[in-house]
């Protein structure tokens, strides 16, 4: 087992734990798990996203500041460049 990880899946309230890695170039995961909980725990071993939310100093306007956020998640190691 390469790159053996232990992830905990947030899709819904149970928080099932698995083990995910690589082998032979295919993605196994162990642990019990529903089919949207082994597609967010794929996505997450490949890729993790997360949805950056924040704020924007609005300009010459009686609010200063806006709440923003992506449209959809973005790659978590590009969070910090978007909100340069």
């Amino acid at each position: 087992m390469s790159n053996l990880q232990e992830l905990i899946c947030i899709t819904c309230p149970k928080g099932c734990v698995t083990k995910v890695w690589k082998e032979k170039g295919d993605i196994k995961i162990e642990g019990k798990i529903c089919k949207n909980g082994k597609d967010y725990i794929k996505q997450e071993y490949i890729e993790p996203k997360r949805m950056l939310t924040s704020t924007v100093v609005v300009e010459r306007s009686a609010v200063k500041r806006l709440p923003v956020r992506t449209r959809e998640a973005i790659p978590k190691k590009k969070l910090f460049m978007a909100m340069g």
